[in-house]
């Protein structure tokens, strides 16, 4: 089962943001051009059958300054960890995408997935519709950047309103994205943002006001996407990232982590992120960081 980073809509979405999209035979690579340097290359979600050899030359066609990639596969894969280190590649400590993330399993019936979540979470889900909250699904994406616009203040996260809007466009075209809005008396609480790959959802971007948290409206619009999800025939609901140990950058994730936990997924941890630095100057740097 392939990730929705590897699809066509990702592609599209990437060479719209001014990358280039190429193929290797187990999937897609992106590279970027930059004013005389040279490239940069990443490689997000590749399957594990990587051609070194393949992207070996097309490091060297492009004049690859450096090269990232984070496998789709799990911590436990020692092959594919021997075959990226055989060929220069190291493990590295800032990843582009969640190295460790919650999948919801959307086979069993709506009790059953319901009667998983912690206690917390199901009356939180339960108390929202009681209290009058509602979950829509909408078009309009100004709805979700504004609420989006307060969430990135009180956190760390941000997308520009191009990539919103690119990644909507491309996805909604499709028919593989979903944009879920929870309201009270009219006003908007909270969002979801999801997209969707072969039969996996993925709950990509989140939102929400700040205003009146009595009214679980967070709880319940994931609880919405879920069953929007499962209706559509998906059998996997990813939570899209949880903090991992492994990566510095995560350890302000505590709260959504805990959030995401009640919702009652099988926690996934993947190989991670590994880097090929070939220009000598960047080497240092990339060992600095490696210390942090």
């Amino acid at each position: 089962m392939g990730d929705v980073r590897q699809s066509p809509e990702w592609a599209r979405f990437m060479v719209s943001l001014g990358w280039e999209a190429g193929k290797l035979s187990s999937g897609y690579v992106y590279s970027k051009r930059l004013p005389l340097i040279g490239s940069i290359l990443k490689i997000p979600k590749i399957g594990p059958d990587i051609d070194f050899a393949h992207l070996e030359k097309l490091s060297k066609e492009k004049r690859v300054l450096f090269t990232k990639i984070e496998p789709d596969v799990l911590d436990t894969d020692s092959a594919v960890k021997r075959a990226l280190e055989k060929n220069g590649f190291q493990s590295d400590r800032w990843s582009l995408q969640p190295t460790k993330t919650l999948v919801v399993g959307l086979t069993p019936s709506q009790e059953e997935i319901l009667a998983r979540m912690e206690k917390d979470t199901r009356y939180s889900i339960r108390a929202a519709a009681k209290r009058g909250v509602k979950v829509e699904k909408t078009n309009d994406l100004e709805i979700f950047w504004r609420l989006y616009s307060e969430t990135s203040k009180r956190g760390s996260f941000w997308i520009t309103r191009k990539e919103a809007e690119t990644l909507w466009k491309v996805f909604n075209e499709t028919g593989k994205a979903a944009l879920l809005i929870a309201y009270y008396d009219n006003e908007p609480l909270a969002a979801s943002f999801l997209l969707f790959h072969e039969k996996t959802a993925y709950y990509y971007h989140a939102a929400s006001s700040g205003k009146r948290r009595d009214l679980f409206a967070t709880y319940y619009v994931v609880w919405q996407s879920l069953l929007e999800a499962k209706k559509r025939g998906c059998t996997r609901f990813d939570l899209m990232g949880i903090a991992d140990s492994r990566i510095p950058s995560t350890r302000s994730w505590g709260g959504f982590t805990h959030f995401k936990r009640g919702f009652g997924g099988e926690e996934v941890t993947y190989l991670g992120s590994f880097i090929k630095v070939y220009n000598p100057i960047l080497k240092p740097i990339f060992w600095l960081n490696k210390l942090f």
